[in-house]
């Protein structure tokens, strides 16, 4: 469920029961079921300033934020848009090979964590309700769940699974699902204990689904979509995704941003990193009946696998921003004159006439000592770009 903004609020019509290990793996010694304790790789998080990565690259941008963008010189305002969906794709080369996901010198430290994965093959059940559903809703959820089952060969041989739990883009993570019986219960007054609970067998249905999402969520879910391709981290020790990932972070904001290499996640074809080489011009974007019951299945680990967008343009920059007339750290005297119509900073008239702006934001010491009328001093820190896309001067209180 989720409570918005705004105070609209919906209870989910879906829970997920805790997942038990499936009767014949009760009793095995634990050997059977775990693999030998590990420490694995570094697993970094997301880095939101990387948006290079995670939004649609404005058009002939050179370097893009969450709320501006820049040509040249020139900066523009625009709305960002998300690249896509983030996904780790299976890499089943980890079952029955700890190199994949191990940290090769095996050393505990405070960026890594160790474990103890579970074996391929071990199965869970587990139990899905459902309430105030439509019918087609139930099928919907029966589709989802019973990914395993689709297309499946023989006993194990399965095409699709998920993703889930820790170390999903170092090999881990890997499960099916398949639903194994449906019940729906119905109440009334006339029923024997209020209630009846009925098996449901019509699970297929006909487009339930926008066939094209279905087509490209297959093509994420299928077990062998990584092909042979190398998936990882950037670290120090791979060589050229770690030499890529740098020469796209660290050689200035406008020369490098623009030359990020992303393709279209979707099938092993187009998984291909390119190292070295600047995005053509025109290149593509990412893209990557009301009842109650419940879903009984189990899920098995096949592997362990995978890896895992304006406005007008701002005006051009004013000569006094252009070409300042102070030079970074200088100190001048000022008076406090009034206050942002947010209440969150001062405005100060210089000793040369001109107007300095020093935030307080939440700083109620800093905002005492900025009241009006009080002379103060303050320093030159540069300039920087503001949400409206235009270069502003910084200033900062000196005590």
């Amino acid at each position: 469920g989720f409570v918005g903004n705004d105070g609209e609020a919906h209870a989910s019509s879906v829970r997920f029961r805790d997942a038990f290990l499936e009767k014949s793996f009760v009793d095995q010694p634990v050997s059977d079921l775990y693999e030998a304790v590990t420490t694995l790789k570094e697993l970094a998080s997301p880095k939101a300033s990387s948006t290079e990565f995670y939004l649609k690259k404005p058009q002939n941008a050179d370097y893009w934020t969450y709320d501006y963008y820049v040509q040249g010189e020139n900066f523009y305002e625009y709305t960002h848009e998300l690249a896509g969906r983030k996904v780790y794709l299976h890499d089943l080369r980890s079952k029955n090979n700890p190199e994949i996901y191990s940290d090769p010198e095996g050393k505990r430290t405070k960026r890594n964590v160790t474990v103890r994965p579970l074996k391929a093959g071990v199965q869970f059940v587990s139990r899905v309700y459902f309430d105030r559903i439509s019918e087609t809703q139930l099928k919907q959820l029966i589709r989802i769940v019973n990914l395993g089952a689709k297309e499946k060969v023989g006993n194990n041989g399965y095409k699709y699974g998920y993703k889930l739990g820790m170390g999903k883009s170092i090999g881990l993570g890997s499960i099916t699902t398949e639903v194994t019986e449906v019940r729906t219960r119905k109440f009334g007054p006339n029923l024997e204990e209020g209630y009846q609970l009925a098996p449901y067998t019509d699970w297929e249905g006909e487009n339930l689904f926008v066939s094209e999402k279905e087509t490209e969520f297959l093509k994420f879910a299928e077990l062998t979509a990584r092909g042979n391709l190398s998936i990882e981290y950037p670290t120090a020790a791979d060589g050229k995704i770690y030499t890529w990932f740098l020469l796209n972070r660290t050689d200035g904001r406008i020369t490098k941003r623009k030359d990020t290499q992303i393709k279209q996640v979707i099938n092993s074809e187009e998984l291909q990193l390119q190292i070295g080489q600047q995005r053509p011009q025109n290149q593509g974007r990412n893209r990557g009946g009301n009842n109650g019951g419940n879903l009984g299945g189990h899920g098995g680990n096949p592997g362990r696998g995978g890896m895992a967008g304006g406005r007008p343009a701002a005006p051009a920059l004013a000569p006094e921003i252009e070409n300042p007339p102070y030079a970074v750290n200088d100190i001048l005297s000022g008076t406090v004159t009034g206050y942002n119509e947010k209440g969150t900073g001062a405005h100060i008239t210089l000793e040369d006439g001109k107007t300095a702006a020093v935030y307080f934001n939440r700083d109620q010491r800093l905002k005492a000592k900025l009241v009006k009328g009080a002379n103060v001093k303050v320093k030159y820190k540069g300039r920087e770009p503001g949400r409206d896309g235009k270069y502003h001067l910084k200033w900062s209180f000196v005590e």
